[in-house]
């Protein structure tokens, strides 16, 4: 597994594009069409932006332990089986 680069490397806001372009840069040294990108905590930050600017590349992405990068989604009310949530109270 390589190394990431070190934050100070690199200009704190394009850190994860610069990282991203790495994870694109080392699947092309490797010699693949394209990859399965796995990433827990940071690294899924990380593997959400290479699969948006490199979408040939990425041709599966695994996160865990990490939202979605848009930050949208919305804890859902549980419902019943087979029945429809209720509409909101006036």
């Amino acid at each position: 597994m390589p190394r990431l680069r070190r934050e100070r490397q690199t200009t704190p806001g394009v850190r994860r594009y610069t990282l991203a372009a790495d994870v694109a840069g080392l699947i092309r040294a490797l010699g693949e069409r394209s990859a399965t990108v796995v990433g827990t905590g940071a690294g899924g930050l990380i593997g959400w932006t290479a699969a948006s600017f490199h979408p040939t590349l990425v041709r599966r992405l695994v996160v865990l332990g990490a939202p979605h990068r848009c930050g949208c989604a919305r804890p859902s009310s549980p419902t019943r089986a087979g029945s429809s949530p209720r509409p909101p109270r006036r």
